[in-house]
C-alpha cells in the first residue's frame, strides 16, 4: 500500500465511508486485506489522537479522491472548511525557492513518499530538485571528525522556543559514531528535532544534558527518550534550587526519574563520550546571586559547559544571565573558545561586553527565532562581531553545522 493509498483510505474511514466497528473492520479487510486493514486502523488511531484529520483529507482532495470542488463540500460535510483551509495553506507554499521548499519538506509540511511528490507538484515544484536540496541540507556525512549542530526547529510555528544542540562524532565512513544532545527544547518542538536527528543518521544518543530547570530546555525529553535509546542523562546540581526555588529542583529530579542512568553535574565534573570531552566548569553559587526568583535565578543556575572536540573548544551555558556571567568571569581564568553559544537565546542582558571579550570566539551562534531586534539580540550580535566573531543564528541561517576536521572549522547552513 502506497502512502497516498493509505491517506485516502484513512480519510474515508474518518468520513464514515466504512461505517463503525465491527462493520468497518470487515469492509476494510475485504477491500485491502487483513494486513493493510490493520495499518489503516492504526493510522486512523494516530490521526485522531493528534487531531490531524483535516491534513489527511486535504491530501486526499488534492489527489482527486473526492472528485471536483463542486461535490467535495457534500462529501466532506462538517470537515469542509478545515480541509479547504489546509489546501489553501499548502497552496500558499508555491512560488518559493527550492531551498525554502526543501526546508518545508524537512519540516514535514509536504508529508512523505508519493504524497510528498503530489503536494510538491501541486505547488509547482520539481520533486527531484527539491529532494536533491534536502539531501544537500541534511548531508553532514563528510570527512569531518565532529559537528556542533544547533537545530532549527521553529519552522511553521515561531511560538516554539528553547535550546537544542547536538554534538556529533563521525566514523571514518561519515556515519554518526556518537551523539551528545544539549537540552531538548519544548515538547512541541521534539518531533522536528527527532526527525532531523534521524535524517542525519543518529540512531542512539549517548548522553542528554539538561542545562537548567526551565521547561523550554527539558520539555522535549520524554519524546526524545521514546525515539532514541539514551545512554545517560546529565542534570544540573539542585543545591541552590532547593534553597530558593525548590519546585524547580523537584522538576529536575522528575526528569532524572525518566533515565535510570543519570548524573548531577557540579563545577569540576567531567565526562567523555568517544572523543567528545565535556567539562562542567561553573555553576553560580546561589548565595552570591542577588535575585532568587523563578526566572532570573533559575536562569543563573545554568551549568556552564566546555567541550573539547579534537582541539576545538565549544562553550555553552544555558540561560546564564549577566549577573551569572560576571561571577563566571571572576571564577574561571580562561574562557577563550572557538565556538560560543549565546546564553538566554541571545538576549542582550545575557551576553554583555565582558563575556564577549572573555570568550572571544571565532564563531558564535544563537538559537533565536524571532526578529533579531527583539530583546536586544542585535546588540549581542554586534558585541560578538566587535571581538572578531563570525555570528550565526537559526533565525537567519536555519540549521547550522559547524563541521570540525583536524582542528579547523567549516560552516554549512540550511538557508543559503
Amino acid at each position: 500500500m502506497t502512502r497516498l493509498e493509505l491517506i485516502c483510505a484513512v480519510s474515508d474511514v474518518l468520513l464514515n465511508v466504512y461505517g463503525k466497528n465491527p462493520q468497518r473492520a470487515k469492509k476494510l479487510t475485504a477491500k485491502y486485506g487483513s494486513k493493510d486493514a490493520g495499518e489503516i486502523q492504526k493510522e486512523v488511531n494516530t490521526v485522531v489522537s493528534q487531531k490531524t484529520e483535516a491534513k489527511y483529507m486535504a491530501v486526499a482532495c488534492i489527489d482527486g479522491h473526492y472528485s471536483t470542488a463542486g461535490t467535495r463540500r457534500k462529501k466532506l460535510g462538517k470537515w469542509y472548511t478545515k480541509v479547504q483551509d489546509r489546501i489553501d495553506y499548502i497552496y500558499s507554499m508555491r512560488g518559493r525557492s527550492v531551498t525554502s521548499a526543501a526546508n518545508l519538506v524537512i519540516g514535514n509540511q509536504f508529508d512523505k513518499e508519493d504524497a510528498r511528490v503530489l503536494l510538491l507538484k501541486f505547488c509547482g515544484y520539481d520533486s527531484v530538485k527539491v529532494q536533491a536540496e534536502v539531501d544537500r541540507i541534511l548531508n553532514t556525512k563528510s570527512d569531518a571528525q565532529f559537528c556542533v549542530y544547533p537545530i532549527w526547529f521553529f519552522q511553521g510555528d515561531e511560538r516554539l522556543y528553547g535550546d537544542c544542540t547536538a554534538i556529533l562524532q563521525f566514523n571514518s565512513d561519515g556515519s554518526v559514531a556518537h551523539c551528545v544532545l544539549i537540552d531538548t527544547a519544548q515538547a512541541g518542538a521534539s518531533n522536528t528535532i527527532i526527525r532531523k536527528l534521524k535524517a542525519i543518521g543518529v540512531k542512539q544518543i549517548d548522553a542528554v544534558i539538561i542545562s537548567h530547570a526551565h521547561g523550554d530546555h527539558y520539555g522535549g525529553l520524554t519524546n526524545i527518550l521514546k525515539a532514541f535509546a539514551v545512554g545517560r542523562l546529565y542534570l544540573p546540581d539542585c543545591t541552590g534550587l532547593d534553597r530558593y526555588q525548590k519546585s524547580y529542583g523537584n522538576a529536575i529530579r522528575k526528569q532524572a526519574k525518566k533515565v535510570a542512568n543519570h548524573v548531577y553535574l557540579k563545577a569540576g565534573s567531567a565526562f567523555t563520550v568517544g572523543d567528545i570531552k565535556c567539562n562542567c566548569i561553573y555553576q553560580a553559587p546561589a548565595d552570591r546571586l542577588t535575585e532568587h526568583d523563578s526566572h532570573h535565578f533559575v536562569n543563573n543556575q545554568s551549568i556552564v559547559l566546555r567541550f573539547d572536540l579534537g582541539g576545538i573548544t565549544y562553550h555553552t551555558a544555558g540561560d546564564l544571565q549577566n549577573e551569572g556571567n560576571n561571577l563566571l568571569i571572576k571564577a574561571v581564568a580562561d574562557l577563550k573558545c572557538d565556538i560560543y553559544k549565546c546564553q538566554w537565546h541571545g538576549d542582550a542582558n545575557a551576553c554583555n561586553v565582558a563575556i564577549c571579550e572573555a570568550t572571544r570566539p571565532d564563531h558564535s551562534t544563537s538559537d533565536y527565532h524571532h526578529d533579531p531586534i527583539r530583546a536586544g539580540r542585535n546588540k549581542t550580535r554586534d558585541r560578538l562581531r566587535g571581538v572578531g566573531s563570525k555570528f550565526w543564528d537559526n533565525y537567519t541561517y536555519g540549521d547550522i553545522f559547524f563541521n570540525i576536521k583536524k582542528g579547523k572549522i567549516t560552516v554549512k547552513t540550511s538557508k543559503k
